[in-house]
């Protein structure tokens, strides 16, 4: 309560709703602000009858000084115009404030541990401690333990038959010719040898050779 000059005690209060905009980042130290709302002031004067009230119209400015991330003081000054008597007061304000409620802070990703990098005297891509052959020279490919990787030989029969004194495939070796035919499409680098027999029936002038009927019969079906 406070007292009139003429002795009398005056009692009042004021009611406000302001709403803040601020300004750079949260987290930062300082955050300037404006502000703008409403108030409602009634002030009751002892051996008057009735109470008197305004309504004020605010407007603002200020600034937070933050001393943890929700523990602020605060400084600023505020225009609150008298709407029921047409008249402009200024009020200067400090203060401290806690801000409450809001979502925690994300958290943090973790950080992934960096990748261990091994020793690998030879350059093979094989680590050290699991290179069996650790002297390995360059520009060679090695298997999964480090050592010079062994081509692999892979034998395939086949039982291609033709008529006596014949250069033309039976159907019945279409199937096994085609099948030789897409492995060596699928493994270009490979290298393929084609081996073939007669039988003794054949003449002495007219056994297997490179360029035989037969041989020019397998060519043409695979």
């Amino acid at each position: 309560a406070l007292r009139a000059d003429d002795g009398k005690n005056v009692k009042g209060a004021n009611t406000a709703l302001d709403a803040l905009y601020h300004f750079n980042n949260p987290g930062d130290m300082i955050r300037p602000y404006v502000s703008a709302g409403f108030s409602d002031q009634s002030i009751d004067q002892n051996g008057s009858n009735g109470r008197n009230r305004s309504t004020f119209a605010n407007v603002g400015g200020g600034a937070k000084l933050y001393f943890t991330e929700n523990f602020y003081a605060r400084a600023g000054v505020e225009a609150q115009y008298n709407i029921d008597q047409g008249d402009t007061e200024w009020a200067p304000s400090v203060g401290i404030g806690v801000n409450f409620g809001g979502g925690s802070k994300p958290a943090a990703a973790p950080v992934p541990a960096p990748a261990e990098v091994c020793s690998d005297s030879d350059n093979d891509g094989v680590c050290d401690n699991v290179d069996k052959c650790p002297d390995t020279p360059a520009n060679v490919t090695v298997d999964a333990d480090g050592c010079p990787a062994v081509a692999e030989v892979v034998r395939v029969e086949l039982d291609v038959k033709f008529d006596f004194d014949k250069s033309v495939v039976k159907p019945n070796s279409y199937g096994d010719i085609k099948n030789l035919a897409d492995f060596m499409k699928q493994y270009p680098s490979t290298t393929t040898t084609v081996e073939g027999h007669t039988t003794s029936r054949r003449k002495t002038a007219t056994t297997w050779g490179g360029d035989t009927p037969t041989s020019e019969g397998a060519k043409a079906d695979s």
